[in-house]
């Protein structure tokens, strides 16, 4: 579009004040204008720490080939947020109006969270890591549930198999994921549930099939509960010293030149581990790089030398399948071994910077540990006291999200699992008096006597694995 505007003598700026007009109408259709300023062209970027100015050649490019992207400005934070929350689908044109257009071109918003609130290090990694994989392990039950829902509507109002069919693929369609280990098998079902829908002719037994597959669904439920028992917590590995990884030429040009898309950097360092993971079967939940920032300007960059946090489902999952392959039903858990010195190894492909040339190498995990002092044992009438409330009251509030004195966001441990450990007691955040009174923090009161909040630091594991009850609010 910059190249016609050329033509008839416009600018850059000419560019800016179309998309700016252009983004404000698809913005206002989603109700989403309000403290919407404007939109403009990148026009400069760090490469190797300095900031390089582009020219025309550079931003006509789209950004798959390495071309900038548009910003768009908010005239609060709260304008941003609620606008951010979702990825939108732009476009801007030439024309009195878009169906009249001469040109259109479209655009697709990624949030840009590297500038705001991603921090540096280790520990604000590891938060975002243990974030990133509840959002996975959350998603294969929507989907599960999205498809009983499409089921139950079909058995309640459809006459014939064609509406159901159609929504279940664009279920299918809209889900990606193949590496939740204790999940990995839903999409499959979902798949050959819709084809046999769609591939039914005689409608006489709608009823009868319908009620079928949802007792197949069920099955699917009880099967990803049961192989998420079996394997517990997630377990967290730092590998590092990935600075030499060869992500492509147009992948490596946007993570040195400090890709400011924490997304789209994740994307790209997920997809190239998994190629190093090829030929060994081996998997991973997700990973989280470790962030950093520049002398320069303080912009926010990958660290790749401290590498990223990777998440596993089970210790030996980068060493290849969890579960045995075949029926997914009651799929058994494949015994591994770990490596001699318990530390995990890989081979990674690398690109030497100085020499052009590529190559492999290998570099060895470490897993994340707990810092902190040991957990006193649970003493008998902490899990004596629990009981009696779940048995008598709604039970213990327990929040599944807390933020530390420095502001970082973590979740709520519940149950040892290799290096992840349970959340204490006494790191929560203490509750205000008088309010909630059954918070977990206010569990020390009711101990006879009187008992500190360190003396209970396990009785989230006991409200885990020894109560039902415990409330979880969202």
């Amino acid at each position: 579009m910059l190249d016609v505007l050329t033509v008839v003598g416009g600018t850059l700026e000419d560019l800016n004040k179309v998309m700016s007009v252009d983004f404000r109408i698809i913005l206002k259709e989603k109700n989403l204008d309000e403290g919407f300023m404007g939109a403009r062209m990148v026009e400069q970027v760090f490469r190797n720490g300095a900031p390089v100015r582009l020219g025309p050649e550079d931003i006509a490019r789209s950004t798959d080939y390495a071309g900038p992207s548009s910003r768009l400005y908010w005239s609060s934070a709260t304008a941003r947020d609620r606008a951010t929350q979702q990825s939108l689908d732009l476009s801007c044109w030439l024309g009195s109006n878009a169906a009249k257009s001469l040109l259109q071109a479209w655009a697709h918003t990624v949030i840009r969270t590297v500038t705001d609130g991603i921090k540096e290090g280790l520990t604000p990694a590891k938060a975002r890591a243990l974030a990133r994989a509840e959002r996975i392990l959350t998603e294969s039950i929507t989907l599960l549930q999205g498809t009983e829902e499409i089921l139950q509507k079909a058995v309640e109002q459809d006459e014939t198999y064609t509406p159901a069919a159609t929504a279940l693929k664009a279920l299918h369609n809209r889900s990606n994921n193949l590496h939740d280990v204790t999940s990995d098998f839903v999409q499959q079902v979902i798949w050959e549930i819709c084809n046999d829908l769609r591939q039914q002719e005689s409608t006489s037994q709608l009823q009868d099939i319908l009620q079928q597959h949802q007792k197949t669904l069920l099955k699917c439920h009880k099967e990803v509960h049961r192989r998420r028992e079996a394997l517990g917590q997630p377990t967290l590995l730092v590998m590092p010293k990935l600075d030499k990884a060869d992500l492509g030429l147009v992948d490596s040009q946007y993570v040195r030149t400090g890709g400011g898309d924490i997304q789209k950097l994740t994307n790209i360092l997920t997809k190239w581990l998994h190629t190093c993971l090829k030929n060994s079967a081996g998997d991973f939940l997700c990973l989280e790089p470790i962030m950093k920032k520049t002398s320069l300007n303080e912009q926010m960059v990958w660290d790749g030398e401290k590498g990223v946090i990777i998440v596993l489902q089970t210790p030996t999952q980068l060493q290849g399948l969890v579960f045995e392959s075949g029926d997914w039903v009651n799929a058994g858990v494949l015994e591994r071994q770990r490596p001699p010195n318990g530390r995990p190894a890989i081979t990674i492909i690398t690109f030497d910077q100085k020499t052009k040339k590529k190559g492999t190498s290998g570099v060895m995990g470490v897993w994340l540990k707990d810092e902190s002092p040991p957990m006193l044992g649970v003493r008998p009438e902490i899990t004596t006291i629990i009981e009696k409330a779940v048995m008598s009251l709604e039970g213990w509030w327990v929040p599944k999200k807390w933020t530390t004195d420095a502001g970082q966001e973590l979740l709520t441990i519940f149950r040892n699992m290799g290096d992840l450990k349970t959340t204490r007691v006494s790191a929560l955040p203490a509750p205000s008096p008088g309010s909630q009174p059954f918070h977990i923090g206010h569990l020390p009161l009711y101990c006879n006597p009187q008992l500190t909040p360190y003396e209970c630091d396990m009785a989230l594991e006991v409200l885990q694995v020894g109560v039902k009850g415990c409330l979880l609010p969202t």
